[in-house]
């Protein structure tokens, strides 16, 4: 399908499905609600507890402060985790809502046992975004190196060596990006993947996902550039009863799209071996 023929089948399926895609804006517009409204109540407890020194959205204030700052990451790990749970649940509906019914019993188990699927689902999730922040880190170093050099400049202390240091750090930069924008999108199926079969070995299915999108890098990137029209909405009113659950849609399509026969085929067959496995446990 085109990338015009998958959003016409996504918005009909989300209109088809509307009650969904209320849930699904529900969801997380309970959860930004919830991180939103326990950062309200640290930052009343700590003025009433009269700690004058508390300022949250200030960045120096985590550089003088290393309790501050831990405590910081442990609440973004509590939100991420909470996050991720939900986007399990609601891809997980999504999943079921999507694939056809030669799948069905597979669906049905895998729906009705949501408790076992979660907690393998999230180690799998967590891998993933070390995974891409571990691919990410020469990045975050050549832009230091940009920032480093160019106040360097701006006080006249930069020779001949710290000039090629900086536009070797440019050059660099530029190629990284281009390089993690390729790794990024040959890794975008192992969220399904593991959505669909949660037991799945996480670099199996990283294997898996960068054997399918082989070649399709350059489809992936304009199918996610024709998404921004859609998305541009969420910036400025959420929650939205459509935008939301329509992103999620047409990216689930264009992923099966992908996919292919595995989708029909191989990737069930490892959630109909689970199943075996998990009645031989009980």
């Amino acid at each position: 399908m085109s990338n015009k023929e998958i959003r016409k089948l996504a918005l009909k399926k989300i209109i088809y499905g509307s009650d969904m895609a209320l849930i699904s804006t529900v969801y997380f517009f309970t959860a930004v609600l919830f991180v939103t409204l326990s950062e309200m109540l640290i930052y009343i407890l700590i003025k009433m507890a009269g700690i004058e020194d508390y300022h949250p959205l200030d960045p120096a204030y985590y550089a003088r402060s290393h309790t501050a700052l831990i405590l910081l990451i442990l609440r973004c790990t509590g939100y991420a985790a909470l996050f991720s749970a939900l986007m399990f649940l609601v891809c997980r509906s999504f999943i079921s809502f999507t694939t056809e019914s030669g799948t069905g019993g597979v669906n049905k188990f895998l729906t009705g046992h949501i408790g076992k699927l979660l907690l393998p689902s999230l180690k799998n999730n967590i891998r993933l975004i070390l995974l891409k922040l571990l691919v990410a880190t020469p990045l975050t170093i050549s832009i230091y190196g940009i920032i480093y050099y160019t106040r360097l400049g701006e006080r006249g202390g930069v020779d001949i060596g710290g000039l090629l240091l900086f536009m070797m750090s440019i050059g660099f930069t530029l190629v990284w990006i281009g390089v993690l924008i390729r790794y990024y999108i040959s890794l975008s199926l192992v969220p399904y993947i593991i959505d669909l079969n949660p037991r799945a070995n996480f670099f199996d299915a990283c294997d898996l996902s960068i054997k399918l999108m082989d070649g399709n890098h350059t489809h992936t990137l304009g199918f996610m550039i024709s998404l921004i029209p859609v998305l541009l909405p969420c910036l400025f009113v959420y929650p939205m009863f459509i935008i939301y659950p329509y992103i999620m849609e047409c990216r689930l399509l264009f992923a099966k799209e992908i996919m292919g026969e595995y989708w029909h085929d191989k990737i069930p067959a490892m959630a109909k071996r689970w199943e075996k496995q998990m009645g031989r446990k009980e």
